[in-house]
């Protein structure tokens, strides 16, 4: 469970689910009436995106090398690190996208949440993933196997 492989792993499935779902949810939030135009979702999605396809590609660079000839334990910390940080990022991300749906709609000025709350909200969610994540990839996929 605490192996570089099933961290590698998870890494990789989580930033190209992620990275899918967003693609998938700006592409259809402005058909389905969600508060977004296109213009809009395509900038979310300009934000988003670069994130994990550099995680990806961190990810591919150390899967199409030597393979590593010893697979070091992690600490069982290194899991439920990456682990936790993509379910905060997923349940902030939801909170926040269901947050912007309905009070978008609200006329009372204070209450209502603009474009610009919304993104400046959600660089703040993804730079937690970003800061846990940027440093996991960098010791994950060139950690020295001796």
């Amino acid at each position: 469970m605490n192996s570089l492989r099933t961290a590698r792993v998870t890494v990789i499935v989580l930033s190209l689910g992620l990275t899918v779902s967003f693609i998938v949810f700006f592409l259809i939030a402005p058909l389905v009436g969600y508060p977004l135009s296109i213009t809009e979702a395509q900038e979310l999605m300009n934000v988003v995106v670069p994130v994990f396809s550099g995680y990806l590609a961190t990810a591919a660079a150390c899967v199409f090398r030597k393979p590593d000839s010893t697979e070091p334990e992690l600490s069982p910390l290194t899991m439920f690190m990456l682990l936790a940080t993509a379910a905060a990022f997923i349940v902030l991300s939801v909170v926040l996208f269901w947050v912007f749906a309905h009070a978008s709609k609200i006329p009372l000025p204070g209450v209502a949440m603009t474009y610009a709350m919304l993104k400046g909200y959600f660089l703040t969610i993804l730079s937690i993933m970003t800061a846990v994540y940027a440093l996991a990839i960098a010791y994950l996929f060139h950690a020295e196997n001796t």
